[in-house]
């Protein structure tokens, strides 16, 4: 209730309560690492819309979100807002859990799993960043570009797949479509880093970036 009317430090006292009283209890654990994020006011402030979103049913939510990508589209002022909104709903958790390992308490309150996820991602993170200004100081190097596309592109199964550890059978078949990507993605810049076949490269590329697409847009639907 703390939590839900942004109330996060008197959140933060209950959850921390609730830990001295019993150190194994993973509900006190989970929540005292939300009331840790909640501190930082973007993840507070794009958690209140979520928690008003998951009032609406399944329907109103899917029309929610076709809506306001056909609204942000038709009203270009929109657009910036509409992606920012759509990124943090894919990667709002990992970011300010992987911020949370700076924090005294976080780096405690985080479990092996989360520190896992946070590991993973923040390697490719980083490899993603080091990539694309590796292809701005050496343009004439082909696939840096690529490879930073790639990569970052390669966040959305690892984030939506690690979001699924409560559903056994879709997470398998996200961690399968993540594989698959990443084959076909490093394939391609693979390739081009050997200056072998562009127009093999091109399309190897244009399918790892319309099959993210689909991802995307399968996952977010269902």
């Amino acid at each position: 209730m703390a939590l839900e009317t942004n109330r996060s430090e008197e959140a933060l006292a209950h959850f921390r309560e609730a830990l001295r009283l019993d150190p194994t209890s993973d509900f006190a654990r989970s929540g005292l690492v939300e009331a840790l994020k909640a501190r930082y006011w973007v993840y507070r402030t794009f958690m209140r819309f979520i928690y008003w979103t998951s009032s609406l049913s399944a329907g109103l939510r899917r029309g929610l979100f076709l809506g306001a990508y056909v609204v942000a589209r038709v009203v270009p002022a929109l657009w910036s807002l509409f992606l920012a909104f759509a990124y943090l709903s894919w990667f709002s958790d990992v970011l300010f859990e992987s911020l949370l390992r700076l924090n005294r308490y976080g780096s405690y309150a985080l479990s092996a799993a989360q520190r896992r996820h946070s590991n993973h991602f923040l390697a490719l993170l980083g490899i993603g960043v080091a990539a694309r200004i590796s292809a701005l100081v050496w343009p004439a190097v082909p696939g840096l570009r690529q490879l930073c596309f790639v990569v970052l592109g390669l966040l959305f199964p690892l984030v939506g797949t690690e979001q699924l550890s409560h559903r056994p059978e879709q997470r398998a078949r996200s961690r399968w479509a993540g594989w698959t990507l990443a084959s076909v993605g490093l394939l391609s810049v693979a390739l081009s880093l050997l200056g072998l076949s562009d127009e093999v490269t091109h399309r190897l590329y244009l399918a790892f970036l319309f099959g993210t697409l689909a991802y995307t847009w399968v996952f977010a639907l269902r």
